[in-house]
């Protein structure tokens, strides 16, 4: 069973609001001066089946809420769901890191 990707708006603002517009893993800014969204709303345990950190034990509400979401520049979202790393971005790695990622 995969899940929904359903994100609501209050969760997507809250995540950007707290980034201070920067990638959570490389602190790459996420808006381009001419305001260019260039950030990724990364789930941290995936959506479908095939996708790395998955659980299903989650509820599809979870699965979407802003605990489970981290922002991130497209090079840091396809290097944390990239097989290769599997061992490395773990879900605790990732909650970590949004967890002591601050905005500068």
């Amino acid at each position: 069973m995969s899940y929904k990707r359903a994100v609501n708006n209050r969760d997507k603002e809250k995540l950007y609001a707290k980034s201070g517009n920067m990638c959570a893993l490389c602190r790459k800014q996420l808006f381009s001066e001419n305001g260019t969204k260039l950030g990724e709303i990364c789930h941290i345990e995936a959506v479908g089946e095939d996708g790395l950190r998955y659980n299903p034990k989650l509820t599809e509400e979870y699965i979407n809420s802003y605990d489970n979401l981290i922002l991130l520049c497209p090079t840091c979202h396809t290097l944390i769901d990239s097989k290769v790393n599997e061992a490395t971005y773990t879900v605790a790695t990732l909650q970590n890191i949004k967890k002591i990622t601050k905005p500068m």
